[in-house]
C-alpha cells in the first residue's frame, strides 16, 4: 500500500492491517525515501487491543533508528 508523503507533512493511516489484510495479527512498515536527500524521521504507535474497549487500550510509542 504505497503512500506519499509531501515535503514539510505527515501522513496517518489508521487501522492499516484492517484495512489491507483482515484478520492479520502482526505486520511490520518498511519506510523508503524515494526522492530529495533531507532528513526524515518516522514513528508508530501500536495500541493494545483491535477495537475500542479491548484490552487495556494503551498505545506503545516506536520510533526509527
Amino acid at each position: 500500500m504505497p503512500k506519499t508523503v509531501a515535503v514539510h507533512s505527515f501522513k496517518q493511516v489508521n487501522g492499516i492491517l484492517g484495512l489491507v489484510a483482515p484478520g492479520t495479527s502482526n505486520a511490520y512498515v518498511r519506510v523508503t525515501r524515494t526522492s530529495g536527500n533531507n532528513p526524515f524521521v518516522t514513528y508508530g504507535v501500536i495500541n493494545d487491543g483491535g477495537v475500542a474497549g479491548q484490552r487495556s487500550g494503551d498505545g506503545a510509542f516506536v520510533l526509527s533508528e
